[in-house]
């Protein structure tokens, strides 16, 4: 039994939303498969909410290696949650946070910390933007507050995009990222060899930098096919001017 007004609200909007994936269907009965989801959805819920009222969110930064020399060009900023000495893996919340009303305020935070590191250590640092952030104007702001911070520098801001986004959202996609570039933030597309790999987006959008997805990078000592497409997508990258790296496995 539901002992708070907040907890019968959101046991119904998960089943809603349970409901609304299914076609067949107009009404929903809170089974006990609905009940676990739930205590999983509500767990997720408590540990960002506690994560952004006790400041428990934390970046690693990955390196970024030019493979010439083996130089650190940039980091990736990956998000964690420390609670006391343990490590909460993204695992464990990103999926919650990215669709939840906490988001807009954790991202906040998280530019505004990013930009301190690159001010600091004079370094680009790459950060994943979530598709329910370029739908709203408050992500463009939070980063066009520092637009001085990057108009003559060598290092700045690298947003990571995913597919998904540009399939979603082309044409508000398309004009996001164009007005982004002329803060001098750069702009990385994420996965790419998934999904549909469209070479429009190559071909229509100023994108500086390809990730490749790692399910290519994995087995390319050991599979010749694999070789080749990860080849082709580095001429291809070259040709058009964009710096291209793989992308590491993100636990």
């Amino acid at each position: 039994m539901e002992k708070t007004f907040p907890e019968l609200y959101q046991k119904a909007d998960l089943l809603l939303k349970e409901i609304k994936k299914s076609s067949s269907q107009n009404v929903g009965v809170f089974t006990p498969p609905i009940e676990d989801k739930f205590k999983t959805y509500f767990r997720k819920m408590l540990l960002v909410r506690d994560a952004l009222k006790e400041n428990l969110f934390v970046f690693y930064y990955q390196p970024i290696f030019k493979i010439s020399d083996l130089k650190i060009v940039a980091l990736e900023a990956l998000v964690r949650i420390k609670v006391k000495d343990k490590i909460v893996s993204p695992k464990e919340f990103i999926d919650y946070l990215e669709e939840s009303p906490y988001l807009e305020e954790f991202e906040d935070w998280a530019i505004h910390k990013i930009v301190e590191k690159i001010m600091k250590w004079k370094i680009p640092i790459s950060f994943n933007i979530t598709p329910k952030s370029i739908k709203t104007v408050l992500m463009i702001e939070n980063i066009r507050k520092y637009k001085n911070l990057f108009l003559d520098s060598s290092y700045f801001l690298i947003l990571e995009f995913t597919e998904r986004i540009l399939l979603d959202e082309p044409q508000w996609a398309k004009d996001v990222i164009e007005f982004l570039k002329t803060l001098n933030v750069k702009i990385a597309l994420d996965d790419f060899g998934t999904d549909y790999s469209s070479l429009n987006y190559l071909k229509d959008l100023p994108i500086d930098y390809l990730k490749i997805d790692h399910s290519f990078i994995k087995n390319i000592v050991n599979n010749k096919k694999i070789r080749h497409i990860v080849k082709l997508i580095i001429d291809l990258a070259n040709n058009f001017n964009i710096k291209n790296y793989c992308r590491g496995c993100r636990n």
